[in-house]
């Protein structure tokens, strides 16, 4: 009997059917973990891209009214008129 399990255990170990499908397996395990790991890294990047292009406007639009906006021009501004 320990002779059956010890000849299926060394057929199995001289058998290489089976090798470039497991390594086609491993290859595609890798490279999707490398794209994921770089999706992950680009949108963490561009997520604080946008947080900080928001904090801008936010500062920007609670900070005095902008030149010319809504009627809402300086003292100094010229008043343009078109027509006779």
């Amino acid at each position: 009997m320990p002779g059956a399990v010890f000849k299926i255990f060394g057929d199995f170990k001289d058998d290489r059917s089976g090798v470039t499908g497991l390594e086609y397996a491993l290859l595609t395990a890798l490279v999707s973990v490398a794209i994921l790991t770089g999706a992950n890294m680009l949108g963490t990047r561009a997520g604080g891209t946008f947080s900080d292009a928001a904090g801008k406007f936010q500062s920007a639009s609670s900070s005095s009214s902008p030149v010319g906006a809504l009627g809402n021009a300086p003292s100094s501004a010229v008043a343009i008129t078109h027509g006779p």
